[in-house]
């Protein structure tokens, strides 16, 4: 059965509806999307809408139909530079006296027009590229004049000031929206009232329509979605302290301005709590400072049992816990969804609920500090009062909220670039152990008992493409925006992150910021089951190094061990005509400044002569300061031993920049792009999502820590790479552009990375063939079980394919990353599981073999004036050891059994080029 109970009639006389207002945000693109079942003859001329600009220019119209010369059409008109763009076809009376859902769209920017009939393109043209801007009247049901009525009935009209795809709008014309939708400027229903359902508000006038109670054929209904259940017995989630800023502040010790939000389903009056800012009775009190009040609740939300209201506590630095209720008794029912907000400022607190103010009262006393009090969702210490019910979009800001922000974002996800927002647990990955925090702050929290369901929860569901959009300008390096919530496809696991804080700080980092947690939840909550003293944060114990370990570390003999198996393999071409047979060339003529104490040469090249079966070193040719050197091949030679260190430097910054962020973690972000935000129904998504997991994540989270950025001065902000380097951030990206602008899936096999002669030590070529063999073969097994249901849904690679070639940056005489057949699809997913297992593990497990030892090579070489050398040295062996000690997803551990007996099976061509205990499933560091 239907949920549209009334549809919008129209009897092509005088019937039509203005909308109040115009559209001034749509501009450069547009969607019109309805459900219609028409009357008119195929000897009318009728209009089902039309919009005019404050020139009284047409900007819109759809004729549905319009009787033509010899025929009767669909015409799509939308622009008004000089006239309208118009693309229109021929059509049957069977094409629109059903109930059909249309959706005509137009892009500016690309030039495209397109009509589609119940998901499907109808008709489309290309070129059109007049502008949409000054939308100021916008009537539906006839022309703008009141002419060219249209008879028949309209349901679901909707306005997006955005092309939407074939995949969008086949996803959501069956669906019910919310009204928050990303892009969506018009919604209605048109159930009952022509009120419009977005926060634009732009209601409709009716002129002589009537309603007409109807069925339409599909069922239009608000799609479920994750949230997280609480019992009420024992369920909560524990969100420790808060994570700290550069200043050593904590984001969640709020005491003098707050917002809390959360979105409320209330399963019974008993317990009630939802934000609870609580010392922990476990917890020792701290030496030499006073006892704190371990009954003190520092600032929460709950739903009092006995009036149903909902209640603000809090507690002053004279130890005193205060209750604030508000002045309207708005009383919270159960089994219904309500969203409650708190602010607090200016000394006072106000209560608000579905975005109507409950009243205010001023603060008595000032906050306690609560930088040592525990975040708990769910659950209050002491009495054990635990919440029962469902709880989704948890938010808590530094800042006040008005009345106004909350209305207008209390039924739509936040774009994570919100001033002021500290904490933002959405609660919708329906799976795992971990509430992720989406801030940049990751006040992750482990969940205690409290289970994942589905809820019609009244806030608007994001598709793949709003979840996963891009930053960035196309023709430049397209990534997930950083600026926004992490989708919960991409949280990283319980594992990753215990593992990540251990490696990082040894195991009292990961008792400290996860372990604890998983304590807690072992042992149902119970915080006497924690230990009254946890290890002080340490590093953890470096693991050996190669070169300290290699006492011919300076050797000749080394230097070429290096370049054919360290962390920059597959360097090395063949040239002829030269007394030499191989060089390794980089390139550095693209940087335009360097750190006044840094020494880069513009560029190095490596020589190297075959003999017999082994290589030996020939010469280095360098540019540097404007002038070229060649120091031949001299053991013990200052020049000599000058010029490999400034090889070794050149190269560990280009493997840095170029190798491992631009071919391998760049590289891969735009596949996983293109998979997250296409790849839903098609078998695909099982191969390849294992070998995806954390590259965004990373990515996302990492380009500010590894990169650095500017700040809203446009000043530079050094990320690890950027001081341990010469280069700053600008200049980084020079070299990941070179390197990205030649990555393509076409001509990914490692063979044209391979020696063409046999070299004794090359354990890279046998290692890199033979993982190519053991992945080409894995691939092409699962393409043989898979094939008919990989065509049944090509619509969606056809989606990815759009996405790859409209975002690479790759170079146009390589074409584009467009996925034309079946073998592309297939040797698409061979070149990303090989480059996201075996060539990342090679690059990232192997840098701190050499890079750990800054006595041998550093990451760019430095002048002794250097007043930040130490530190720069510091930095970099901390940094190698961390990023090669984190090895999550690991294949011998979770991957495919199937893959794992392959790679078993050939273990003695993989080692010892790369040990099996190092290959990971994933880019997951």
């Amino acid at each position: 059965m239907s949920e549209q109970n009334f549809v919008l009639t129209f009897d092509g006389v005088n019937d039509r509806v203005e909308l109040s207002k115009g559209f001034p945000s749509i501009e450069k693109a547009i969607t019109i999307e309805f459900w219609a079942k028409g009357e008119n003859s195929l000897a009318q001329q009728t209009s089902i809408l039309e919009a005019y600009n404050a020139q009284n220019v047409r900007v819109l119209n759809i004729h549905l139909p319009w009787k033509h010369i010899a025929d009767t059409r669909i015409f799509w008109d939308a622009g008004n530079q000089n006239g309208f763009d118009r693309i229109e076809k021929p059509v049957q009376l069977t094409d629109y006296n059903v109930w059909t859902h249309w959706a005509f769209v137009k892009d500016a920017v690309t030039g495209q027009m397109y009509i589609y009939q119940n998901g499907k393109v109808w008709h489309q043209g290309s070129g059109q590229k007049r502008l949409l801007g000054g939308i100021q009247k916008f009537v539906i049901g006839s022309f703008a004049s009141a002419t060219n009525y249209w008879k028949g009935s309209l349901a679901e009209f909707r306005i997006w000031n955005q092309a939407r795809t074939q995949l969008e709008i086949e996803q959501q014309m069956n669906r019910r929206l919310v009204g928050s939708e990303r892009g969506l400027v018009g919604y209605f229903p048109l159930d009952g009232d022509v009120s419009d359902r977005t926060i634009a508000g732009n209601n409709g006038k009716l002129y002589e329509t009537t309603w007409t109670k109807a069925e339409l054929p599909v069922k239009l209904e608000t799609q479920q979605q994750s949230v997280l259940s609480f019992d009420g017995k024992d369920d909560y989630i524990s969100c420790g302290k808060g994570q700290s800023s550069d200043k050593g502040l904590r984001f969640l010790n709020l005491t003098q301005t707050l917002t809390l939000e959360a979105w409320v389903n209330l399963g019974s009056y008993q317990g009630g709590a939802i934000f609870t800012k609580q010392y922990n009775p476990a917890e020792p009190d701290k030496p030499g400072q006073p006892s704190l009040d371990k009954a003190a609740i520092f600032y929460g939300l709950f739903i009092e049992e006995s009036t149903k209201l909902p209640m603000f506590i809090y507690s002053t630095k004279d130890k005193r816990n205060l209750v604030f209720g508000g002045t309207t008794k708005t009383e919270i029912a159960l089994e219904k969804w309500y969203h409650l907000a708190v602010v607090v400022s200016n000394q006072q607190v106000e209560l608000f609920v579905n975005g109507q103010s409950q009243g205010a009262a001023k603060i008595e006393g000032a906050f306690a500090d609560n930088s040592d009090a525990d975040l708990l969702i769910g659950k209050r210490y002491v009495d054990n009062s635990y919440f029962a019910g469902q709880l989704a979009e948890l938010r808590i800001w530094n800042i006040p909220r008005t009345a106004a922000e909350i209305q207008a974002n209390l039924s739509r996800r936040l774009e994570n670039i919100e001033p002021g927002l500290v904490g933002y647990w959405l609660l919708e990955k329906g799976s795992g152990e971990i509430a992720y925090d989406s801030c940049f702050s990751d006040n992750f929290g482990m969940i205690a008992g409290a289970t994942w369901s589905k809820s019609k929860l009244p806030i608007a569901i994001l598709n793949p493409k709003e979840k996963f959009s891009y930053a960035g300008k196309i023709g430049d390096i397209r990534a997930l925006d950083a600026f926004k919530p992490l989708p919960s496809e991409v949280h990283p696991p319980a594992r990753w992150l215990a593992n990540f804080y251990q490696s990082a700080y040894g195991l009292g980092g990961a008792t400290k910021d996860v372990l604890v947690r998983q304590v807690l939840m072992e042992n149902g909550g119970d915080p006497t089951k924690i230990p009254a003293k946890l290890p002080a944060k340490q590093i953890a114990t470096a693991p050996e190094n190669l070169t300290r370990l290699r006492p011919d570390k300076y050797s000749d003999e080394f230097f070429v061990e290096r370049r054919l198996n360290g962390f920059n393999p597959g360097q090395l071409k063949r040239v002829q005509n030269q007394p030499w047979q191989y060089v390794i060339r980089y390139d550095m003529g693209g940087i335009q400044k360097i750190d006044n104490h840094g020494i880069l040469p513009k560029l190095i090249e490596a020589r190297f002569c075959l003999e017999g079966q082994q290589l030996t070193p020939h010469s280095i040719e360098y540019t540097l300061f404007g002038e070229t050197q060649v120091q031949t091949q001299r053991p013990g030679d200052q020049d000599w031993e000058w010029a490999k260190k400034l090889f070794r430097c050149t190269e560990f910054l280009y493997h840095e920049t170029g190798i491992h962020l631009g071919r391998l973690h760049l590289n891969i972000d735009q596949y996983a792009m293109a998979f997250y935000r296409n790849v839903i129904n098609n078998p695909i998504q099982k191969l390849l999502e294992p070998h995806l997991e954390i590259v965004l994540n990373m990515n996302t989270r990492g380009v500010f820590a590894i990169l650095g950025y500017k700040d809203k001065d446009g000043k530079d902000v050094d990320g690890a790479v950027t001081f341990l380097s010469c280069v700053d951030v600008d200049n980084m990206y020079v070299l990941i552009r070179q390197e990205l602008s030649n990555m393509t899936y076409r001509n990914g096999n490692p063979r044209s990375q391979f020696l063409p002669d046999y070299v004794t030590n090359n354990h890279f070529d046998r290692s890199a063939s033979t993982m190519w063999r053991i992945i080409t073969d894995y691939v092409s097994r699962f393409f043989a079980n898979n094939r008919a249901s990989i065509q049944s849904y090509w619509s969606e690679i056809v989606g990815m394919s759009e996405d790859l070639s409209a975002n690479s940056i790759l170079k146009k005489e390589l074409g584009t990353l467009d996925i034309k057949t079946m073998q592309d699809l297939q040797d698409l997913c061979v070149y990303v599981i090989y480059n996201s297992t075996f060539y990342h593990s090679w690059v990232n497990n192997k840098q701190f073999e050499d890079a750990g030892d800054v006595d041998y090579v550093t990451m760019s070489a430095w002048k002794d004036t250097d007043p930040l050398l130490a530190a720069r040295h510091a930095k970099q062996i901390l940094s190698m050891q961390n990023l090669t000690a984190v090895r999550c997803n690991l294949i011998m551990d979770v991957g495919p059994a199937e893959l794992k007996d392959a790679i078993w099976k050939q273990r003695a061509q993989i080692e010892p080029g790369l040990p099996l205990e190092k290959l990971m499933m994933s880019i997951s560091i």
